[in-house]
């Protein structure tokens, strides 16, 4: 089912959050965690995760293959955050690569 509303400058085309499945994310290669929207795709109106693992995860605004540091938006252990507020614009991919250790879980919530 489909919902149509004006948020701000976006307008919302759906009335249910996507929420992934457990994404396994290490330290030593960035991973997708959100791909890239296609310009017929709904804009998100925002974009949470959560970092199950042990670690800092770090988020970044950009493909998986741009590189592999240590940088951007952190989310600490047990931590969920909001990546993409109500009004900002990016239809990117979103990238994440973990701080240090082993592969642990993060889990996306968009609307």
């Amino acid at each position: 089912m489909t919902a149509s509303g004006n948020i701000g400058d976006n307008e919302n085309e759906t009335s249910s959050a996507d929420i992934s499945s457990a994404i396994s994310i290490g330290s030593s290669a960035s991973v997708t965690i959100l791909a890239a929207q296609s310009a017929d795709d709904p804009q998100w109106l925002s974009i949470w995760i959560y970092n199950d693992g042990n670690r800092t995860l770090w988020v970044k605004p950009q493909a998986f293959g741009v590189d592999n540091d240590k940088k951007g938006i952190p989310i600490f252990s047990g931590e969920k955050e909001n990546i993409l507020e109500f009004g900002k614009n990016y239809r990117g991919e979103w990238s994440g690569i973990m701080n240090s250790g082993g592969s642990r879980d993060v889990y996306v919530t968009s609307w």
